[in-house]
Parts: structure tokens; C-alpha cells; sequence
């Protein structure tokens, strides 16, 4: 998600309305979760490619916050549909640091419940590749 939301080019510029707070949030996790080895290799790469690319990152990263929070709000913002305010969670795996699964829910019978459905269908109507693939 980090290598994400500091990529311009495929955000479209971060018009996203709380960018800065997610991405606070995941820089924030990510210290937490790899706390118990600093220096574990996919951690530094990461870090290390977004200190290089982005100011922005590295402003972010030299606060230094550590947030074990689990759970959130996110917003996406989708092309033809507007903005879907999603909860998320997050549920850790075993391992050292492990991997987390992160779940994203709409309040049911929302707005937002009713443009992630259609969000859905969108994607349960578009043709397969010609590989075969969705």
C-alpha cells in the first residue's frame, strides 16, 4: 500500500481527501510490524525506494510514529462512481513479521454499501482477457 499511495502515477496526483492521514496510518504499521527486526529486507527496500522518490515519504517517515491501530477508514475515489468511504481491519498472521490479511467493509444498507455493489458488478461483467484472464 505504501509503494501505492506514493506513486503519482498511478493516483492520479493524491486527490484523495485524507491522504496524508493514510498514509501516516501505513507508515505507522509498518514501523510497528517490524519492530521486533528493523531491518528486515523487504521492509528496508521499501523504505529505501520511497526515500528516494518521494519528499513526501521521507517528511512522513522522520516523524517517526508507531500506530498498532488495526482498524480504520479509507476512502477510494472511483472513476464515474465518487468516492466509497470503506471500515477496514486488520487481522495479523503468524510470523515474525508476519503477513496481515486486511479486510474492507461498507456500512450495510449505506451509500457506500450500495456503490461498492455496483463497484461489483462492474467488475463481474467486464469481459476475461484473451489469455483467460479476469
Amino acid at each position: 500500500m505504501l509503494l501505492l499511495l506514493f506513486d503519482d502515477a498511478l493516483t492520479g496526483g493524491r486527490s484523495c481527501p485524507d491522504w496524508e492521514r493514510q498514509a501516516l496510518d501505513y507508515i505507522g504499521m509498518l514501523r510497528a510490524a517490524v519492530a521486533d527486526d528493523p531491518t528486515h529486507p523487504r521492509a528496508t527496500a521499501i523504505v529505501g525506494e520511497l526515500s528516494i522518490r518521494s519528499a513526501e515519504f521521507r517528511r512522513l517517515w522522520a516523524r517517526h510514529d508507531v500506530r498498532a491501530s488495526v482498524s480504520g477508514t479509507k476512502t477510494f475515489r472511483v472513476p464515474g462512481l465518487g468516492d466509497i468511504v470503506l471500515d477496514w481491519d486488520t487481522y495479523p498472521l503468524p510470523g515474525s513479521p508476519g503477513p496481515v490479511v486486511l479486510v474492507f467493509t461498507a456500512e450495510p444498507g449505506s451509500p457506500d454499501a450500495d456503490r461498492l455493489r455496483l463497484l461489483a458488478s462492474w467488475r463481474a461483467t467486464r469481459p476475461a482477457s484473451a489469455d483467460g484472464r479476469p
